[in-house]
């Protein structure tokens, strides 16, 4: 694939993902941090419910398409398991952490799981405290090695 080809392809996927990471840090400009012992009614945690699907959405569009995207793009093929994927995208200086990326996508895994209330304020607090900051910062790290243009 050529140069121009790769920036394309990569270009076009970026764009969801910047989408989707960029809805998931307005919404937790409107959420509070969770206290873990604290008691809520399912009133109460709709937002944070909301927020989890987000980060379960962005999640899926990251490593289902995004990924798949840049390693068609810059290696040919795709890779046989989550892990050699990780190691890809860090080798690619896009991803820092291939422990904490593992852990976001396990846990994005458990979101549609019926979890225990506590589990889930937790991973809301998560996602609000370490995993937005992360997303972002993988924004920047992919619009430094590849020059995006936005629609």
């Amino acid at each position: 694939m050529t140069m121009t080809g790769v920036k394309d392809v990569i270009n076009t996927n970026f764009v969801k993902v910047e989408q989707s990471i960029l809805s998931l840090t307005r919404e937790r400009k409107n959420l509070g941090i969770l206290d873990e012992k604290g008691v809520y009614s399912a009133r109460e945690l709709v937002p944070y419910e909301m927020l989890m699907m987000r980060f379960e959405r962005a999640l899926e569009i990251i490593c289902n398409v995004f990924f798949r995207a840049v390693e068609i793009a810059e290696y040919g093929d795709l890779s046989g398991d989550t892990p050699s994927c990780i190691a890809k995208m860090k080798c690619l200086s896009l991803i820092i952490s291939e422990e904490l990326w593992m852990e976001m996508i396990n846990n994005r895994s458990g979101i549609s799981f019926p979890l225990q209330p506590e589990i889930r304020i937790k991973l809301c607090n998560k996602i609000l405290t370490i995993y937005i900051d992360e997303l972002n910062e993988f924004c920047r790290r992919v619009e430094n090695r590849y020059p995006v243009k936005h629609p």
